[in-house]
């Protein structure tokens, strides 16, 4: 069919170049849509990291609702994990709750107190050049944090975090 027989209401074949670049440009647009879905959704999940064993326990839930928004100037996530939160600024700090309570250890036990008067105990359990992790000593349930700065700024996040843990129960302090 030529041009003239399209104009007078006939149909022309289709141009298999147009089809060719329509449906490349739908696959692209697919492919952003999923794109955008996949991080939304491991946004919503939070960060690399496992829940806790008990992470989804009451005593987690009551912690999780006691975190601060902000912490070490980063803004609170919200994630879809049990007992996982995450703050993320100038530095990324992961806590988890319901991570199995630690025995008797060598490891440095670090005790800080807050404007509050309490004292929380914590292990200092791994420590790199990057990141610190430390596990709260002798209050159930366990809450292991990894603060992505070393030295003052990692302990400074555990002050700040020692009034969402003053309710835990205490079964044991530093020595």
């Amino acid at each position: 069919m030529d041009a003239g027989t399209a104009a007078q209401g006939g149909t022309a074949a289709p141009d298999p170049a147009r089809r060719r670049r329509e449906t490349a440009a739908g696959v692209a647009v697919v492919a952003v849509v999923a794109a955008a879905a996949a991080v939304a959704l491991v946004s919503s999940r939070g960060p690399d990291v496992e829940p806790a064993p008990e992470g989804s326990s009451r005593d987690c839930a009551d912690l999780l609702r006691r975190l601060p928004r902000v912490l070490d100037a980063g803004e609170r996530r919200e994630l879809t994990l049990p007992g996982v939160a995450q703050w993320e600024g100038v530095s990324e700090t992961v806590l988890r709750c319901g991570v199995p309570p630690p025995g008797p250890s060598e490891l440095p036990c670090l005790s800080f107190s807050g404007r509050d008067g309490v004292t929380v105990d914590w292990l200092l359990v791994a420590q790199s050049e990057r990141a610190s992790r430390f596990v709260s000593f002798g209050r159930t349930p366990a809450v292991e944090v990894t603060a992505d700065a070393t030295g003052p700024d990692a302990t400074a996040v555990l002050v700040d975090l020692g009034p969402a843990l003053a309710p835990l129960p205490v079964d044991r302090r530093c020595r």
